[in-house]
Order: C-alpha cells, then sequence, then structure tokens
C-alpha cells in the first residue's frame, strides 16, 4: 500500500514538473536586462575577474601596514 502511494505521488510529481517545462521564466526580462546592467557597468569600470581578485588583495595588504605603522608609532610615543 505505501509502494502504491509513493507510486502515484511520484507520478503526480512527473506530470507537474513536465507542465512547468513550457512555463517561461516568470522573472527573464529583469534578469536580462540585469545582466546587460551588470556588464555595462564591468566595461565601464574596465574590470576584468583578475583585477577585481588583485585589487581584493592589495587593499588587505594596505590595511594591515597601516595597523602595524600606527602600531609602532604608539609604542615609539
Amino acid at each position: 500500500a505505501e509502494r502504491e502511494s509513493d507510486h502515484r505521488r511520484a507520478i503526480k510529481q512527473r506530470e507537474d514538473l513536465t507542465k512547468q517545462l513550457g512555463i517561461p521564466f516568470e522573472h527573464d526580462e529583469k534578469l536580462t536586462a540585469a545582466t546587460q546592467r551588470q556588464q555595462e557597468i564591468i566595461s565601464a569600470l574596465d574590470i576584468t575577474k583578475n583585477q577585481a581578485t588583485a585589487n581584493v588583495g592589495d587593499a588587505s595588504e594596505t590595511a594591515a601596514d597601516t595597523v602595524q605603522r600606527a602600531g609602532k608609532s604608539q609604542s615609539v610615543a
């Protein structure tokens, strides 16, 4: 009895999912517009993935250097 129930549920789920395959993505226009805008921003800023990653690393090193210098100047005073 449990197997039959599981089987019926699986068939019903398959039918429901098959119906959804034919339905277009409801936010497709927003997604397309947002993706296009993102590409425009990336182009305007002239950023590549490697540059963005390198900039994050540079900022971390700069912050660390600033903290070290601040600590040295306080210990001297």
